[in-house]
């Protein structure tokens, strides 16, 4: 049985800009990881994290978590 908290990812706009939005249960490893990982930043606007759509790269993404969570 698979127990790892699951991130799911969404493609949208944050101060006209695209960007993937990053949203998970609120999870202290998750978080770590993706400040030690990414160029991820909160939004305290939407309660989520982010990365502008033409940097994010979903290799290095489910490689950082692939331990940790998984990503719909």
């Amino acid at each position: 049985m698979n127990n790892k908290p699951n991130i799911k990812l969404e493609i949208t706009d944050h101060d006209h800009t695209p960007v993937v939005k990053i949203l998970f249960d609120y999870n202290d490893d998750i978080n770590n990881q993706l400040r030690k990982t990414t160029t991820a930043r909160w939004s305290q606007s939407t309660k989520c994290w982010y990365l502008p759509a033409d940097k994010f790269n979903l290799s290095k993404l489910c490689n950082n978590f692939s331990e940790q969570a998984g990503i719909d």
